[in-house]
């Protein structure tokens, strides 16, 4: 069988088409959900943040070095207009997402409102939660990450 040079052009073209369909095929076919995940998840973060104790000692010097429920400091705080907590919750969410236009954490307890962060852009993220206070009432906060 004699093959001149368009033909031998034909099969290595072919044969190259080949291998990079084959390519594609594969790396399509390998992503997981894993990957496809876009960055932090705000129901774990707020999860984490307001099921957490500190002592209050860490954020008042002279004050009975005591373990507290965040989320109970921070309806405190709201009613009596101390904003060591948000400070600390605003260290912690900037050390995780480096900047606070990534984020926007918005805290509701009865007829008071509080806000952390700027959260510029689309939410990738987004959480509600109420948490039960212990002095009474509920704390809605949501976290939007973006």
């Amino acid at each position: 069988m004699h093959m001149n040079g368009r033909g031998m052009t034909a099969i290595v073209d072919a044969m190259a088409f080949i291998m990079v369909m084959g390519i594609v095929i594969s790396v399509a076919f390998n992503i997981s959900n894993e990957d496809l995940e876009i960055g932090p998840d705000a129901s774990k973060i707020s999860e984490t943040i307001l099921y957490s104790t500190i002592r209050i000692t860490d954020l008042h010097a002279d004050a009975e070095p005591t373990l507290i429920g965040i989320s109970d400091l921070i309806a405190v705080s709201m009613r009596t207009g101390d904003d060591a907590v948000f400070d600390y919750i605003e260290n912690v969410l900037n050390a995780h997402l480096s900047d606070p236009a990534r984020y926007r954490m918005d805290f509701e307890y009865g007829d008071m409102k509080m806000g952390l962060g700027s959260g510029f852009g689309i939410p990738l993220s987004e959480s509600t939660m109420n948490v039960s206070i212990v002095y009474g009432g509920s704390l809605k906060v949501t976290l939007s990450l973006s």
